[in-house]
């Protein structure tokens, strides 16, 4: 709703065009926001097909457009399993200690 007037927006495309512009944004896209939200809430861990009902993706291969994949994302990928190896490496042997001890 337009503050001023109270009446609903009518052109979202001039809306943001000022606020880009009084933010000093020119060269700012709208789907430059978009692709940021779904690369952003991805890398937060918010699962796939949850960002793309929120973006309103509804096909894959649309949604990989935006979704940007960079070598930092692959880099804490592995990081990350490699924890992930190491905590049920950890779990097993866990596990070994506490049957030799019952049994």
């Amino acid at each position: 709703m337009n503050p001023q007037t109270a009446a609903p927006w009518n052109d979202i495309k001039k809306v943001f065009g000022r606020a880009k512009s009084a933010a000093g944004l020119d060269e700012l896209w709208f789907h430059d926001l978009r692709r940021s939200f779904v690369t952003n809430a991805r890398r937060m861990g918010v699962p796939e097909s949850v960002v793309m009902k929120m973006s309103g993706h509804r096909t894959r291969r649309v949604f990989d457009r935006y979704n940007i994949v960079d070598e930092d994302d692959l880099r804490q990928a592995v990081e990350r399993m490699q924890v992930m190896r190491r905590v049920g490496e950890e779990q097993d042997e866990v596990k070994k200690e506490g049957a030799s001890v019952l049994g």
